[in-house]
């Protein structure tokens, strides 16, 4: 978890230092034209009367806000770009965590403790175990946790792990997947970690 929020972090910063950066060339620039501008002016409003000076700066603002304005948009573009690859990486990170923690000791353990939960919460008869197809070994430990009559049996749509508790008498259903787990903080971090772009 550390790892993660170093990265967010290390995106946030990364994010920030963009848009300084494209903020601080814009503005430079804009600056630059509007002095470059204001020069060719002067020279013109000895000739001209003020309202002319007054038409032409209008024009030198509106032309300077398109710019700003492509500006703007091409770099939120890069900004997004950005961030989707972040949390491409942020999430591949998580999902090397989730095989690693799959293929180790401790998930029969979770596995068990999850059925265990499941007693607790709902034990009639008719009650089934939906499990991937690499967790076949833990049936009879999941099985046995649960403790009452039960079937487990194999899911496909299944991919890292957990599993899915249902009762076909009470219709309950309960998703305590990884994959399930895996989504939520996707969405949650999409909406929380800081790198929404405005």
């Amino acid at each position: 978890m550390k790892n993660i929020e170093e990265v967010v972090r290390y995106i946030e910063d990364e994010i920030s230092k963009t848009a300084d950066a494209e903020c601080s060339s814009i503005l430079a620039e804009v600056n630059e034209a509007k002095a470059k501008a204001e020069e060719e002016l002067y020279k013109e409003a000895k000739k001209d009367t003020q309202l002319q000076l007054a038409s032409q700066l209008a024009e030198i603002e509106a032309e300077a806000a398109i710019e700003i304005s492509k500006s703007n948009s091409e770099t939120t573009k890069k900004l997004i770009a950005k961030r989707e690859v972040y949390t491409e990486m942020v999430f591949a990170e998580v999902i090397r965590t989730l095989n690693e923690f799959t293929a180790s000791k401790d998930y029969e353990a979770f596995l068990i403790k999850k059925a265990k939960k499941m007693a607790a919460v709902c034990s009639l008869d008719g009650s089934a175990f939906l499990i991937r197809k690499q967790d076949e070994k833990y049936a009879a430990a999941i099985s046995s946790a649960y403790g009452h009559q039960c079937e487990v049996k194999i899911d496909a749509s299944i991919a890292m792990g957990g599993f899915i508790f249902e009762n076909v008498l009470s219709h309950a259903v309960y998703d305590e997947t990884l994959d399930a787990a895996f989504k939520d903080q996707h969405e949650w971090f999409a909406n929380h970690s800081g790198l929404i772009i405005q």
